[in-house]
């Protein structure tokens, strides 16, 4: 349910799915409902249009900016075995990660194989996306902005940041970011392979992260 300012109560549409934080941009807004089964949707705000994207099982991380929706299935089960030839609504592989443009339609598949979370530069010009790495023992952001995916270092994450943020991620995304406001630079906190610890910025280009202070989290600001 939505409150407008003048106090009444709108229904969003559609019952709930698995609980998700919405993602928004503009007119549109992307969540995730049960009908009958989970199920990705954008809905158009201007006319309440609703898009289907894709049915699931597990969880969806997704976001939505400048007119494209990234999302990724968690621990979903084998899509072909739950997939159905006459099934109007198409099957989201787990394990994929998918920009696709609202507009055209088009689906560019940009990884696979455990992604954790995911989130758009504030100006929707490039991913961040966290992985698993070094047999499962360390996690490693990766960055993509219509091209080849860019892998930076590795890393263990604070404790602070494992236990009560990165499994809440898609519900922080709204009130804090670890994106820089003009969309070329991130930041984390944890420790490198090399045994440093701390707060670091990492470039969208590449190149080593840089270390900026002692601290077991981040967020960068909202605005300019």
């Amino acid at each position: 349910v939505e409150h407008p300012f003048d106090g009444a109560p709108v229904s969003v549409g559609g019952e709930p799915g698995p609980f998700q934080a919405p993602a928004w941009d503009g007119d549109r807004r992307a969540y995730a409902i049960a009908s009958p089964e989970p199920t990705l949707v954008v809905e158009d705000t201007t006319d309440g249009s609703i898009t289907e994207i894709g049915t699931f099982s597990g969880l969806v991380s997704f976001d939505l900016a400048a007119g494209r929706l990234v999302y990724v299935v968690v621990g979903g089960e084998d899509p072909d075995a739950a997939a159905v030839s006459f099934q109007p609504t198409p099957r989201l592989r787990s394990g994929e990660l998918v920009v696709l443009d609202l507009e055209s339609g088009e689906r560019t598949r940009v990884g696979a194989d455990d992604i954790l979370s995911v989130a758009w530069s504030p100006d929707g010009s490039a991913l961040i996306y966290l992985t698993l790495r070094e047999s499962r023992t360390a996690l490693g952001w990766n960055t993509w902005s219509d091209g080849e995916p860019v892998e930076h270092e590795a890393f263990v994450p604070s404790p602070l940041f494992a236990r009560d943020y990165l499994p809440f991620l898609d519900q922080y995304a709204r009130s804090q970011t670890m994106w820089s406001p003009m969309s070329d630079a991130f930041a984390f906190a944890g420790t490198l392979t090399d045994g440093t610890s701390g707060v670091f910025v990492q470039a969208v280009a590449g190149g080593p992260p840089v270390r900026v202070s002692d601290g077991d989290h981040v967020s960068w600001s909202a605005g300019p």
